[in-house]
């Protein structure tokens, strides 16, 4: 059972839609909480794991900018006491007490959450940036005051440096928690497509009812330049509808009844009716949004390289702190105490290692969410780094190079079956299937208006046929390959064949049974501009290589139409898995793009799975990455976010580290020596919070 606190799991966590429920740490995904606290971790502010559009304050922002605003009012006049106490005639013992009062409110009060997250850190000893910041706070605060008390006057005082740490350190949590509620940019676009009310139409009248009360089976009437309110089936009117916000599509698609709309998509220019088909939490929309959420929080591959520095950092960076100190204080001649404590607290603070921690997961949820604005569903931040990495792109034929909307062109008979008798007996086996050919077969005889017959004992022979019962006599439909191991003699239409399939069309048998009943050819068109895309697939430096089910001859034609060079015809399911294994065991990185369930094994065993938005819901749920309106041309807008996100995580991890081994050495003092330049605490502190806004600026940069 999950306890209130901060705890840490393996499981995914799946939002809920404009809960506001729970929060989790941007670097820590792992880590869940039911409660805005600080990551047991690393320190960092907890954020909700569900985005929402209601207008609520950021509490912790609020909370950061009303202690930053008085500790600047209250360290401003600790500084001109420290800097000018000698010059007004103020006593010591005076000054020194003001100095104390003042640092104490700005430390203690003010920097209140830093303190407790350094204190948790050492706690749990999960050390972090916070751990370093109050071992140099308090250092220079319990030497002040040690100064003050045992000492006495003239003793250096280091209450300003203390204050001013915090106070700059409060100014870095105010700027990151403001860039960071940018990441969440995306999502709120993508809700905001989805409109409040809906027009619900009973009898002769309308009603406008909140979205969130609407049911599966309710009528809405969606007028022009309306957002369509939730997902479902015209069934009177027609219009042309923009969906280029969900899917990248620029072009008005027209819809008519009995189509398939998406909510949150724009109506245009027509009014319909429509009935609802799925409910707010249910739509397309709502999964899109949940997915980007996950992805946003998963963990990419090179996220591992900040995991294990940030292991060994924090106790690095403590025994360099040590190291300054004893360096300082035994290897010098003047002021040994007042170098020791400064350069040892300069370097704590400006090693603090959130910059490293925030390189990655900073990009991935900025390039997530424009890709989903681009009509790319990515589901993982792992697929998003390996697309930009691939060698091979493994792609099918049907639904996914064509438009996946198969039809009859031709149908030749034999042993004495007509043409409407052989169509009549496919399209009562096909009603069973979800293959694309099946539908298209299906299409031709509710057009013809045949009537379907009664079958029994369905069976599904993957990448090969089906076959059934009817009239107790059984039926065949499939490839040659079907045929020939069913000892069905197919050879009497073998130049037809030949001909039908170098055409690019595909070949179904049919037997009835045992007996050769027939032929149906099947055409579908290709995807406009698909060969430009492969020709700017291949400038990509990514092999593609056409897998299908589909004869030689079929195969052939098509590849050669589109410029794809290799392809591998007549393949079943598991061959096409087979084949994706080979390539991997070669040592490529391969990505399979595909819409059926024939295609669901080689999904999943590619390293990257592409599935067309149009397709079965199997192949969508088997693949990371989901082109919503299944157009292949984003599979290049993919590609490209890919390679740019993880240029940006190596900029953001170089910027982090180049920052840190710059930076350390020069707060030891390694420069003091040849130039008398040491770095005092609080500039320290500026250059450690600007390193973090510095990342997260740069992950901003980041464009489709």
């Amino acid at each position: 059972m999950q306890k209130e606190c901060c705890t840490t799991s393996q499981k995914n966590h799946t939002p809920l839609i404009d809960n506001g429920s729970g929060f989790t740490c941007p670097m820590h995904p792992e880590v869940i909480s039911a409660k805005a606290d600080a990551c047991p971790i690393c320190g960092m502010s907890l954020e909700p794991i569900n985005i929402s559009l209601e207008d609520r304050p950021d509490t912790e922002y609020t909370s950061m900018l009303k202690r930053l605003w008085v500790a600047g009012i209250v360290s401003s006049p600790l500084m001109l006491i420290a800097m000018l106490g000698s010059m007004v005639n103020i006593q010591y013992i005076e000054s020194a007490l003001a100095q104390m009062l003042l640092a104490t409110i700005t430390i203690f009060l003010c920097g209140s959450p830093i303190i407790k997250r350094g204190i948790d850190s050492i706690k749990s000893m999960n050390l972090n940036m916070f751990s370093l910041i109050i071992i140099g706070v308090l250092a220079s605060y319990i030497y002040s005051i040690f100064a003050m008390a045992y000492i006495g006057n003239g003793a250096d005082l280091y209450f300003e440096s203390g204050a001013i740490i915090i106070t700059l350190v409060l100014f870095g949590q105010v700027i990151e928690l403001k860039a960071r509620s940018a990441t969440s940019s995306a999502i709120k676009e993508l809700l905001k497509l989805s409109p409040n009310f809906g027009n619900v139409v009973i009898g002769d009248k309308e009603k406008k009812v909140l979205i969130s009360k609407l049911k599966v089976g309710d009528i809405l009437r969606v007028k022009p330049g309306e957002t369509i309110p939730l997902d479902g089936i015209i069934i009177e009117g027609e219009s042309h509808i923009d969906e280029s916000m969900l899917t990248g599509e620029s072009m008005p698609v027209a819809k008519t009844a009995t189509d398939f709309v998406i909510g949150g998509t724009m109506n245009l220019d027509g009014s319909f009716l429509l009935r609802v088909t799925k409910v707010q939490s249910e739509t397309i929309l709502s999964e899109i949004v949940n997915i980007v959420m996950l992805a946003q929080r998963s963990k990419a591959p090179i996220q591992k390289i900040a995991d294990k520095v940030s292991a060994y950092f924090v106790p690095s960076v403590i025994i360099t702190s040590m190291v300054t100190a004893a360096a300082w204080y035994f290897l010098t001649t003047s002021n040994q105490i007042e170098h020791a404590l400064m350069n040892s607290i300069a370097v704590l603070i400006i090693a603090c290692p959130c910059a490293i921690g925030l390189a990655t997961p900073m990009s991935i949820m900025v390039a997530t969410g424009i890709a989903a604005r681009s009509g790319v569903l990515i589901k993982n931040s792992q697929a998003l780094e390996m697309l930009g990495k691939i060698d091979v792109l493994a792609i099918d034929k049907t639904g996914t190079l064509t438009k996946g909307n198969p039809s009859v062109v031709s149908i030749i008979t034999i042993n004495g079956f007509s043409k409407e008798r052989l169509l009549q007996i496919a399209a009562s086996i096909e009603i069973s299937s979800e293959h694309q050919i099946a539908h298209g077969i299906i299409r031709e005889a509710e057009r013809l208006n045949i009537s379907m017959l009664k079958t029994t004992k369905f069976k599904n022979h993957k990448g090969r046929g089906v076959e059934s019962i009817i009239d107790k006599r059984t039926v065949l439909l499939g490839n040659d390959r079907f045929m020939s191991d069913n000892s069905v003699d197919i050879s009497q239409f073998a130049l037809d064949v030949e001909a039908i399939q170098k055409s690019g069309k595909t070949v179904i048998y049919v037997a009835f049974n045992g007996l050769l009943a027939g032929v149906i050819s099947v055409g579908d068109q290709l995807k406009d501009d698909v060969a430009e895309l492969i020709s700017a697939i291949n400038q990509l430096n990514i092999e593609v290589v056409m897998l299908t089910g589909d004869n030689e001859n079929t195969a052939k034609y098509i590849a050669k139409k589109i410029g794809i060079k290799k392809y591998k015809s007549d393949l079943t399911p598991d061959e096409k898995q087979d084949y994706i294994k080979s390539l991997k065991a070669s040592g490529k990185v391969v990505a399979m793009a595909g819409d059926g369930v024939n295609d669901a094994p080689s999904l999943v065993e590619a390293d990257v799975g592409i599935a067309m938005g149009n397709g079965t819901q199997v192949a969508i749920e088997s693949a990371d990455i989901t082109l919503l309106k299944g157009d292949i041309s984003a599979i290049i807008r993919a590609f490209k976010i890919s390679k740019n996100t993880v240029v940006n995580i190596k900029q953001n991890l170089f910027l982090a580290f180049l920052y840190n081994t710059l930076a350390i050495p020069i707060a030891a003092g390694v420069l003091y020596p040849s130039f008398g330049l040491l770095l005092s605490p609080i500039i320290a502190s500026a250059a450690m919070s600007l390193s973090s806004v510095s990342v997260i600026l740069n992950a901003l940069r980041l464009k489709p």
